[in-house]
């Protein structure tokens, strides 16, 4: 019998693409950030003087960063993995900033002030910091639309520090995302600015049954 000649390789061209997985669209959404400006967008420190000394002083790279802008102001959403590392996420900042430009102070209970808030989402340190100070900046990007850079400095308890500085693209979903599965966190964080806003975190919390 004649031998069968062996299969031949499908041209590239001519291949069907394979449908991607969840791991790969999460990691295509990372690739999206990065080319818009906000996937390694900046370097923060972060000091924290009672932790063991090995995590006493961090320099934090980013690996995503999303804006939303409200009303005359923009929440912020900053990820980091930890130090050394791209995934997963291990810190993420969340601000809430007037958009004017200009240096805010941070202050958690004037409405007018930038706020917000440090989450360590693994280790023994996990938990939520308060910026109780310090100063932010955002500012439009003005040959980029949908671009800030966003400049902190900003104090938490027991000698809390975090600085730095990131380009940040609007992500209005990235920002809503992280609101939900942080909703008590937001809707606690600084006091509401009227009826509207105290709704707004009322929906957040679930307070309002709907």
């Amino acid at each position: 019998m004649p031998k069968s000649e062996p299969a031949r390789p499908t041209p590239p061209e001519k291949q069907r693409p394979r449908r991607r997985s969840g791991a790969s669209c999460a990691a295509g959404v990372v690739v999206l950030l990065s080319v818009a400006g906000c996937g390694r967008p900046g370097v923060f420190t972060l000091q924290q003087p009672t932790a063991p000394p090995a995590q006493q002083r961090l320099t934090l790279v980013a690996q995503s960063a999303a804006c939303a802008p409200r009303e005359g102001r923009v929440a912020c959403v900053l990820g980091f993995p930890l130090p050394g590392r791209d995934r997963p996420r291990a810190f993420v900042v969340y601000l809430d900033l007037p958009c004017t430009g200009a240096t805010v102070r941070l202050h958690p209970t004037d409405a007018d002030a930038g706020r917000g808030l440090l989450i360590q989402e693994v280790g023994q340190l996990a938990g939520r910091t308060d910026f109780s100070g310090g100063w932010a900046r955002i500012q439009p990007d003005r040959l980029v639309r949908g671009r800030y850079r966003i400049e902190l400095h900003a104090y938490g308890p027991g000698g809390v520090v975090l600085h730095g500085a990131a380009a940040a693209a609007e992500a209005p979903r990235l920002v809503r995302a992280f609101e939900r599965e942080y909703a008590a966190d937001v809707a606690t964080l600084g006091p509401p600015r009227d009826e509207t806003a105290a709704r707004g975190a009322a929906v957040l919390t679930g307070a309002t049954g709907e």
